[in-house]
C-alpha cells in the first residue's frame, strides 16, 4: 500500500478521509477490508476502487427479459444495480474532490 499523506511536519500529521465519507464507503461495500485500510490510511487507491466499480452495464438479453412477462423481479434488480452504481460515482465524485483539495494542500 501506498504511504499515507504527510505533511511537512512529519509523519504523525496523517491526512485522513472524512469520517462520513468513509461511513458511506463502507456501507457500500461491508466486506472489503483492503479498501477499509486504503481509507483508514488515507490511501489514493480508494479512488481506483471506487471508479472500478462504479461501472454498470446491461446487457441485451437482460433488458428483453426485464420486459417479458415474468420480468418484474428482474426489472427490480437491474434497478436496484444501477442505483448502487449511481451512488458509487457520487462517492468517486467526493473522492475526486477530497483528491483535489489534498493536492491543492500539497498533500499529493
Amino acid at each position: 500500500m501506498n504511504k499515507p499523506f504527510e505533511t511537512e511536519a512529519g509523519p504523525d500529521k496523517v491526512k485522513k478521509y472524512p469520517e462520513d465519507f468513509v461511513a458511506r464507503v463502507k456501507t457500500e461495500f461491508p466486506d472489503s477490508p483492503a479498501l477499509y485500510d486504503a481509507l483508514d490510511n488515507g490511501n489514493i487507491l480508494v479512488g481506483t476502487y471506487l471508479q472500478d466499480s462504479a461501472n454498470f452495464s446491461v446487457g441485451s438479453g437482460e433488458i428483453i427479459a426485464a420486459f417479458g412477462p415474468d420480468g418484474s423481479q428482474l426489472k427490480n434488480e437491474l434497478l436496484a444495480r444501477a442505483e448502487r452504481s449511481s451512488r458509487i460515482n457520487k462517492l468517486y465524485q467526493e473522492w475526486s474532490d477530497i483528491y483535489e483539495k489534498w493536492s491543492k494542500e500539497g498533500f499529493v
